[in-house]
């Protein structure tokens, strides 16, 4: 491929990358764009720049196979390796923690906190319950020290309102 312009050799290394998904055609190790352009029929042998002989693979791969023949090289190529599974990984890992016989304590500690945080937000914001009185205030059930409702003026300040129930929360008429 060196008899190429480089951005021709560039379009070729993507599309071949891209056919093969970042992995080595030969041992499936996922190489991404570290991965080097082979053509499996070699050069020396008569092998063309034609997409059906490229092949993308790893470094090791490539140099392994050299100048073979594609005879030669299905017969002593390695083998192919074994990937494991979204299900197979998740055993695995678990598996490590039930011998471990202990907990990340860390991990915990911060679950716990952000449990806390959520239940804390929620009391809040059940409790916080502002519902337009009249126009300009607002009214808030359970706020203050002994939980009482209170209505606001536009600067903060509470105003004595008859006609509403403490836990009403319903607007003046």
């Amino acid at each position: 491929m060196k008899d190429l312009p480089p951005f021709a050799r560039r379009a070729i290394r993507k599309n071949v990358c891209d056919r093969y998904g970042g992995r080595c055609a030969y041992c499936d190790i996922y190489v991404g764009m570290k991965g080097t352009v082979d053509h499996y029929v070699p050069q020396a042998l008569g092998g063309q720049h034609q997409p059906h002989n490229l092949r993308w693979c790893c470094i090791s791969c490539n140099n392994l196979k050299g100048d073979m023949s594609p005879k030669d090289w299905e017969a002593k190529k390695p083998p192919r390796v074994q990937r494991e599974t979204k299900h197979e990984k998740r055993i695995r890992l678990l598996s490590g923690i039930a011998q471990r016989g202990y907990v990340d304590w860390f991990s915990l500690g911060i679950l716990a906190f952000v449990i806390v945080c959520i239940l804390t937000f929620i009391y809040a914001v059940s409790t916080y319950d502002p519902v337009r009185c009249i126009e300009g205030y607002k009214f808030y059930r359970g706020i203050g020290d002994n939980h009482t409702s209170q209505i606001l003026d536009a600067e903060g300040r509470a105003i004595r309102c008859e006609g509403v129930r403490p836990s009403a929360g319903k607007p003046l008429t």
